[in-house]
């Protein structure tokens, strides 16, 4: 006779509500898919929703089924028949958790349990917004419906206390409500991905005194990779002494805008445009120093990469940055400040044993406080406790 299972050993569906995935490499689309694939080792079963699909996810198998509800937006009839259908994907597949991500995905599963009440609602914040410069005009919308849409979500897991304290004071949010639990990162010798990773095969180009500098994020306003270019111009010019590179990865809308840029700078030979890459950590560990100068961050999954290689990062000071940086495993500047950022990339190009020290302390920080084990466990223990009606 089979012994019953404890409510701790029960298998429980949850399901992540999410636009799409439109590649493993994107923060927060590559932490969901890794959740997902380290989630199916606990007692939860992980089943993927997208409104829409894509390329990407057409061509991968990500180690759990796919539900494509093929919406085309709030406005004209699909609404209904998607709402109709999150319903069901609901009952059909057993769905004790809903875990929604982005604001079209939040509401839509907010009116959805209007028709199935079964599911608890968790939502996710991974950011402090894209700031007014940078955001659709329809998301003034979205500030507006959030204090009542969260009514309906038992809790909100933010990746950040930057990130917790924005929520809580933009969308009216109840404090107990909204929890911590930080990005996940894999250690180098832990780094797994959907492709197949191989070294890459472009060379280095420079000789032993070269010190490459690496950005990893996509190339968007918010990222400022303009500043970047024109910091490093700087300080390339600054008559150091000493020879420097930068490469940049990711890929994005102002790639071409970028690329120009750099050539009108004279920094064609300096800077590198290597697009998206999925074996980041093969490419860190030819590295010497990660930036970030993002005018607006979360919890950076890119930072916290460069941390797990050892590298020491140059990061603006905002969003979770400070969280990371601070005490010594990081240099933190002002958002927009390119003397700023000229002057911490000489200081580290010329001082191999500050390097050293930050990659040193920032590699057992990340070591000791943002490991994946963790991460599960308190994602699980928040799901049980929904379950169990504790919170």
């Amino acid at each position: 006779m089979q012994e019953s299972m404890s409510p701790e050993d029960e298998h429980h569906k949850v399901a992540f509500v999410i636009h799409t995935i439109s590649s493993d490499t994107e923060g927060t689309q590559k932490q969901l898919l890794s959740t997902i694939l380290k989630l199916k080792e606990t007692s939860f079963r992980p089943l993927l929703v997208v409104l829409r699909s894509s390329p990407w996810l057409d061509r991968n198998d990500i180690g759990c089924p796919v539900v494509d509800l093929k919406f085309d937006g709030f406005i004209g009839p699909s609404i209904f028949s998607t709402i109709q259908r999150l319903t069901t994907v609901w009952r059909e597949n057993g769905v004790d958790i809903v875990h929604a991500y982005f604001a079209e995905s939040i509401i839509l599963c907010f009116l959805s349990s209007f028709l199935e009440n079964k599911p608890r609602l968790f939502s996710a914040r991974r950011d402090i917004g894209l700031g007014k410069k940078n955001a659709p005009w329809y998301h003034t919308l979205y500030d507006l419906v959030m204090p009542v849409v969260n009514t309906r979500y038992v809790a909100v897991i933010a990746n950040s206390e930057s990130v917790k304290s924005h929520t809580i004071a933009k969308e009216r949010l109840n404090k107990k409500k909204c929890h911590v639990i930080p990005n996940g990162v894999s250690l180098p010798q832990q780094e797994t991905s959907y492709t197949n990773p191989t070294i890459s095969k472009e060379l280095l180009q420079g000789n032993d005194s070269t010190v490459n500098f690496c950005i990893v994020a996509s190339l968007t306003p918010v990222k400022r990779h303009d500043l970047l270019i024109s910091a490093f111009a700087a300080a390339n010019n600054s008559g150091m002494g000493k020879d420097i590179k930068l490469w940049i990865l990711g890929d994005g809308p102002l790639r071409s805008e970028m690329e120009e840029r750099a050539r009108g700078l004279g920094l064609r030979e300096t800077v590198s445009f290597v697009g998206a890459v999925t074996n980041v950590v093969d490419w860190l560990r030819t590295m010497h120093v990660g930036i970030l100068c993002s005018d607006r961050e979360g919890l950076s999954n890119a930072i916290m990469e460069y941390m797990s290689a050892g590298l020491p990062t140059i990061a603006t000071n905002v969003g979770g940055n400070p969280e990371l940086l601070s005490d010594g495993r990081g240099v933190l500047i002002p958002a927009g400040d390119e003397s700023a950022l000229e002057k911490a990339i000489v200081a580290l190009s010329s001082d191999p044993d500050l390097r050293q020290s930050i990659g040193t302390n920032s590699k057992q920080f990340v070591e000791k406080n943002f490991s994946w084990e963790s991460n599960i466990e308190s994602l699980t223990h928040l799901y049980r406790s929904a379950i169990q009606g504790q919170i």
